[in-house]
């Protein structure tokens, strides 16, 4: 389980969250499908130590279990940026918090 408020994200620890992602620009949905868009998490805005890093290459932002499953119970930055064919460089969505929330199964079990 997962959700989205005012861009901050607040994910159950082990949980896949498919996020819908677009990029609009100049009041237009922007085709983005030969950028680099990435999506980065850390513990804080000026550590280098990248947490998560996922490639956005669709319409969504897919966050795996595996991407939070060994993570503290705690409050982490995010943001999304961009490098277009250019080169030019920009910051889709500005640091937001990312939360990683309890749980109480720690059991996965495949079906």
């Amino acid at each position: 389980m997962y959700e989205v408020i005012d861009n901050d994200i607040y994910i159950i620890r082990g949980d896949t969250a498919v996020i819908p992602f677009s990029i609009t620009r100049d009041g237009s949905t922007y085709d983005y499908s030969n950028d680099l868009v990435q999506f980065t998490v850390k513990r804080n805005t000026v550590t280098q130590d990248i947490v998560i890093q996922k490639t956005i290459t669709g319409a969504s932002l897919v966050i795996d279990p595996e991407d939070t499953h060994e993570l503290p119970y705690e409050d982490f930055s995010y943001d999304v940026q961009m490098i277009t064919e250019a080169g030019e460089v920009h910051t889709v969505i500005k640091p937001h918090l990312f939360k990683v929330t309890n749980e109480v199964n720690f059991a996965i079990t495949a079906i």
